[in-house]
């Protein structure tokens, strides 16, 4: 997120409303692996960590797409 959010201010591109919403629900999704994972290690539950990969993959998804469109 931090390189995507660089390399739009270093190139003074503006975001459309759409990549705006997309960086939102990327924020949320790393805001929900973060706490999944750290409770997933409190707790020792490998089933709860297994919910990570996904939402990394959603990440990983919203975060090519942005850097594809600039």
């Amino acid at each position: 997120m931090v390189s995507v959010a660089e390399e739009k201010q270093q190139k003074d591109l503006n975001f459309t409303s759409q990549a705006t919403a997309e960086v939102k629900v990327m924020c949320s999704a790393v805001r929900d692996v973060l706490d999944i994972a750290m409770e997933a290690f409190e707790k020792h539950d490998l089933e709860l960590a297994t919910r990570v990969e996904p939402l990394e993959e959603v990440v990983d998804k919203i975060r090519t797409k942005l850097k594809t469109a600039m």
